[in-house]
């Protein structure tokens, strides 16, 4: 008999009726608590991967159906989907709803992160739970199961968006038509036409929502990650340092910069460049490009992004009260601008970004100064060394 679901017809002994075998979604291996990955997303495929010793690749293994195996948060391995749609193809990471203990150090040190039920509303003593998650904090959502986040920097295909590795980022594109770009993908002939879910440029406490949990037990701090280097168990994400601005990219060392001759994402060494410093979690957010994400001054969210002024569904506003570029009281909980380490040191010990303009984050040539708590501030125009991620949110 041919693998897959079968209608099973067992006689009943008692009254000759017959009863069926209903196919269940398999139990997941993963114990971590994280809440399962949500959307009615259309052209769906779960993703995995296998290191392949003779290759020295970790090969993509694709299924229709959910396999056992498909996440393990506990391991690094966050739960990952492929969508086809159009002729376009798109990868996706589920962040699952969580809590953590703000860092109070201004040096990088493991964050403390407990995954929650969406059925949690107050955090337990001593925790916030991340406002990407709560409706309060993001404008309006709801009280999230989790997100799915753009494995990668947005990718050109015809004025269409694509997240694929190996690809030239989007550049030159204002944060206006990113907005709207990010906006229009679940319509028809784009890569999520058809899906019940919310497509939106990424906001900066979305940015802090992945940057966070990157840097927890479930992040780069994970048993299996491999973003240590030479031994040493400093753990950080190592940059994308390609010069040619291809996504998924990775280095010979954590901070290599401005690099033609880069490694493939799936390589032996593409993980370090993960989130997880597994071939499981998102790429691009050290180095890359500078990716601006919808965060502006409140009264700027109009011009900026083309949203009603007050708009905090698809932009994340800040008050500037003291008309100062390096000033952090407007700063909100879970965009990681709370803390700041004075100077520019290593990136990783940049818990914060700048709270002025738009926010853009990476950079393939800044080398010790990008990272994924790296920081700047743009007016939004186009630029040939800027790109943006998409977010989706699940909906009801």
């Amino acid at each position: 008999m041919a693998k897959g679901n079968h209608e099973i017809k067992v006689a009943d002994i008692f009254n000759g009726t017959t009863v069926q075998d209903t196919p269940k979604e398999p139990v997941t291996s993963d114990k971590s608590g994280a809440n399962a990955p949500k959307g009615n997303i259309t052209g769906k495929t779960y993703i995995t991967w296998e290191f392949n010793e003779e290759t020295n690749e970790y090969e993509e293994i694709e299924t229709q159906n959910q396999p056992k195996d498909w996440y393990d948060y506990d391991n690094g391995k966050w739960a990952n989907i492929k969508t086809t749609n159009n002729g376009l193809e798109a990868y996706w990471v589920w962040i699952p709803r969580y809590e953590y203990i703000e860092p109070t150090s201004t040096t990088v040190t493991e964050i403390e992160v407990k995954f929650i039920p969406t059925s949690q509303k107050q955090a337990d003593a001593g925790y916030t739970i991340h406002p990407a998650f709560t409706n309060e904090g993001n404008g309006g959502f709801g009280d999230l199961d989790g997100i799915w986040v753009a494995k990668y920097e947005a990718v050109n295909n015809n004025s269409k968006v694509e997240v694929v590795s190996n690809k030239a980022s989007w550049r030159n594109i204002t944060t206006n038509n990113i907005f709207a770009t990010c906006r229009r993908m679940t319509n028809e002939g784009e890569v999520l036409a058809g899906s019940t879910v919310d497509s939106h440029m990424m906001k900066n406490t979305e940015w802090g929502a992945v940057a966070i949990l990157s840097q927890s037990k479930y992040g780069i701090y994970n048993l299996e990650s491999s973003t240590g280097e030479n031994g040493d168990k400093t753990y950080q994400v190592w940059n994308n340092p390609s010069n040619s601005q291809i996504t998924g990219s990775v280095g010979n060392t954590k901070d290599a910069i401005n690099q033609l001759s880069v490694n493939v994402y799936n390589s032996a060494n593409g993980p370090k460049a993960s989130t997880t410093g597994t071939v499981y979690g998102v790429y691009d957010m050290a180095g890359g490009n500078w990716e601006v994400v919808a965060g502006c001054l409140n009264g700027q969210e109009n011009a900026k992004f083309g949203v009603t002024i007050g708009d905090t569904k698809y932009v994340d506003l800040y008050t500037n009260s003291s008309n100062s570029s390096f000033n952090y009281d407007g700063a909100k909980i879970g965009d990681v601008t709370k803390k700041r380490k004075d100077g520019m040191a290593t990136p990783v010990t940049l818990w914060n970004r700048l709270t002025q303009y738009s926010y853009v984050v990476g950079y393939y040539a800044s080398g010790t100064v990008a990272g994924v708590f790296a920081f700047s501030r743009s007016k939004g125009s186009d630029g040939g060394f800027v790109s943006f991620r998409v977010v989706l949110v699940p909906l009801r």
